[in-house]
């Protein structure tokens, strides 16, 4: 997640998936759509996505625009697993906290997404739980760019 929007890499992914509808127009679900062009009649889409922030109201524009691509190319959104302060994860496994119940949260939703074609909310929700209080997480990245500034 890149200032509350997707990377680079999956806007890239998304705009050449334009290719999978058509340009003709329908009504679908009371909504003007393009049809869709061949292939697959139900197809799924599943989110995952960490960011550096806590809140995880900060994944909302990303996890909106992918549901609207959904409903516009005709599938099914399966999920959304996100992960705050995703890449702090192995620093808190050092600090003791509970990372390895998040990864075996998020193996659990990956296992759902392959059998049930739907990761639970519960689970994500494991997924995404917060792991120390966030004053803590700021002021360890704070030290952190400190250090950094220094060298």
């Amino acid at each position: 997640l890149y200032v509350d929007r997707m990377n680079v890499t999956l806007k890239t992914f998304l705009d050449r998936s334009i290719p999978l509808i058509d340009a003709f127009i329908e009504l679908r679900d009371g909504r003007c759509r393009h049809a869709r062009r061949g292939g697959p009649e139900n197809g799924r889409v599943a989110l995952v996505s960490v960011c550096g922030f806590t809140e995880l109201e900060n994944f909302g524009p990303l996890v909106n625009h992918v549901q609207a691509a959904c409903r516009k190319r005709g599938r099914e959104d399966a999920g959304a697993l996100l992960r705050p302060y995703g890449s702090s994860l192995p620093y808190l496994k050092k600090l003791g906290a509970p990372v390895d119940e998040v990864l075996a949260a998020a193996a659990e939703a990956g296992r759902q997404l392959v059998v049930e074609g739907r990761m639970a909310d519960d689970v994500l929700g494991r997924v995404s739980r917060e792991l120390i209080p966030r004053r803590l997480y700021i002021e360890a990245v704070n030290a952190s760019f400190r250090q950094a500034q220094k060298q």
